[in-house]
């Protein structure tokens, strides 16, 4: 087991170190590339594969076009009327009813932002979901001959940013086609890419879970629990403008 310190600890320590590092030692038992070498070849694979057919990833982006359209539909005339002074809701309202009276009398901007968090939910899990899923024969191929997963794990995600940020831009870009608000478009750009970092990750864990065909309709099931019953609070305007600007955005 540990004749001549060969055995698997020292070989996890090597290797351990390595990484440590970063590509200063190679495989203790195989001839093989260090991570750099490693994750370099898995970037420019990876990006040969989704960058590559031009007209494939053209098709992708209709996706978010449409969700941004979609967005813009259901954006279109909101309407905010604010809140009852509280004194006249002392005098006027129940005791009761005086928590209800000082909220807003109409606030369109939630349903929107739920759409929005499930629209971009489903966009980002169904894209998401091939990074990985799309090439499991090919993965465990490679892995079977060497390949470090580490590097490979590491190279396709750092390939998916650009879609993010593309995806994320093309969203919100045609959501404002419709949508006006009196905040600062910039936050609006950042919660998008936000959501379609979360969605793109859920995606990967989905297409590892269930077979490739099968994912982006447990997306939409996943999705749907996860905007509408594990996505956490709706806070009150009323409320949030009294929070941090980290807790607003």
């Amino acid at each position: 087991f540990e004749e001549g310190g060969n055995g698997v600890c020292s070989e996890l320590a090597a290797y351990a170190r390595s990484l440590a590092c970063c590509c200063c030692e190679s495989d203790p038992v195989r001839v093989l590339p260090n991570f750099c070498v490693i994750f370099y070849l898995c970037l420019v694979r990876a990006f040969k594969q989704t960058y590559g057919n031009v007209w494939a990833f053209l098709q992708e982006q209709v996706l978010h076009i449409g969700i941004g359209l979609f967005l813009a539909v259901s954006a279109n005339q909101l309407l905010y009327v604010g809140r009852v002074e509280p004194t006249v809701c002392e005098v006027l309202a129940p005791a009761g009813l005086i928590g209800t009276c000082t909220q807003p009398v109409q606030d369109g901007y939630t349903g929107t932002a739920n759409f929005m968090c499930f629209a971009i939910g489903f966009a980002g899990i169904a894209v998401g979901s091939t990074t990985f899923g799309a090439e499991k024969t090919v993965f465990y191929r490679h892995v079977s001959t060497g390949m470090d997963v580490v590097p490979y794990f590491f190279a396709k995600v750092v390939n998916d940013l650009p879609r993010i940020v593309i995806a994320g831009t093309i969203t919100t870009v045609f959501m404002l086609a419709q949508f006006y608000t009196v905040g600062e478009v910039g936050k609006l750009f950042g919660i998008v890419y936000a959501l379609y970092f979360v969605t793109f990750s859920q995606g990967y864990f989905i297409s590892q879970i269930v077979s490739y065909e099968a994912a982006p309709l447990v997306g939409v099931v996943f999705t749907m629990f996860w905007s509408m019953i594990f996505s956490g609070i709706n806070i009150r305007l009323s409320e949030r403008s009294t929070m941090p600007g980290f807790v607003q955005l």
